[in-house]
Protein backbone atom coordinates (compact mmCIF):
# COMPACT_ATOMS: atom_id res chain seq x y z
CA UNK A 1 0.00 0.00 0.00
CA UNK A 2 1.54 3.17 -0.85
CA UNK A 3 0.63 6.61 1.20
CA UNK A 4 1.20 10.48 -0.31
CA UNK A 5 3.43 12.68 1.95
CA UNK A 6 0.31 14.08 3.41
CA UNK A 7 -1.34 11.12 4.15
CA UNK A 8 2.20 10.12 5.81
CA UNK A 9 2.44 13.65 7.30
CA UNK A 10 -0.74 12.79 8.84
CA UNK A 11 -0.40 9.74 10.43
CA UNK A 12 3.12 10.86 12.09
CA UNK A 13 1.57 14.13 13.33
CA UNK A 14 -1.29 11.61 15.17
CA UNK A 15 1.06 8.86 16.41
CA UNK A 16 3.13 11.85 17.84
CA UNK A 17 0.28 13.63 20.02
CA UNK A 18 -0.28 9.96 21.05
CA UNK A 19 3.36 9.80 22.17
CA UNK A 20 2.95 12.98 23.96
CA UNK A 21 -0.11 12.65 25.72
CA UNK A 22 1.14 8.95 27.03
CA UNK A 23 4.58 10.97 28.58
CA UNK A 24 2.28 12.89 30.67
CA UNK A 25 0.43 10.00 32.27
CA UNK A 26 0.15 6.46 31.47
CA UNK A 27 -3.04 6.19 33.34
CA UNK A 28 -5.60 8.41 35.50
CA UNK A 29 -8.61 8.15 37.19
CA UNK A 30 -11.41 10.90 38.18
CA UNK A 31 -14.07 9.89 40.27
CA UNK A 32 -15.43 6.92 38.35
CA UNK A 33 -13.90 7.23 34.97
CA UNK A 34 -10.49 5.91 34.26
CA UNK A 35 -8.07 6.50 31.39
CA UNK A 36 -5.44 4.15 30.50
CA UNK A 37 -3.32 4.70 27.41
CA UNK A 38 -1.23 2.13 25.04
CA UNK A 39 2.33 1.41 26.18
CA UNK A 40 4.26 4.09 25.04
CA UNK A 41 7.26 1.93 23.88
CA UNK A 42 4.44 0.93 21.17
CA UNK A 43 3.44 4.25 20.01
CA UNK A 44 7.25 5.22 20.09
CA UNK A 45 8.22 2.44 17.39
CA UNK A 46 5.09 3.83 15.33
CA UNK A 47 5.99 7.10 15.39
CA UNK A 48 9.40 6.48 14.20
CA UNK A 49 8.08 4.17 11.62
CA UNK A 50 6.05 7.05 10.01
CA UNK A 51 9.05 8.96 10.63
CA UNK A 52 10.99 6.85 8.63
CA UNK A 53 8.53 6.47 5.82
CA UNK A 54 7.98 10.54 5.66
CA UNK A 55 11.95 10.79 5.91
CA UNK A 56 11.80 8.29 2.39
CA UNK A 57 9.57 10.23 0.89
CA UNK A 58 11.69 13.90 1.55
CA UNK A 59 14.95 12.35 0.44
CA UNK A 60 13.21 10.80 -2.91
CA UNK A 61 14.08 7.69 -1.57
CA UNK A 62 10.79 5.34 -2.23
CA UNK A 63 9.68 1.69 -1.74
CA UNK A 64 12.56 -1.07 -0.51
CA UNK A 65 15.30 -2.93 -2.31
CA UNK A 66 15.13 -3.23 -6.32
CA UNK A 67 16.45 -6.52 -7.67
CA UNK A 68 16.60 -7.21 -11.21
CA UNK A 69 16.15 -10.25 -13.18
CA UNK A 70 19.92 -12.16 -13.95
CA UNK A 71 19.45 -14.24 -16.54
CA UNK A 72 22.98 -16.47 -16.34
CA UNK A 73 24.60 -17.02 -19.25
CA UNK A 74 27.25 -19.86 -20.57
CA UNK A 75 30.26 -18.96 -23.02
Amino acid sequence: MSFSRKEVLEFYEMWKEAYEACSTGQSYQIGTRRLSRVDIDKVYREMMRWKAMLDDIDSGRRGGIRVRRVVPMDY
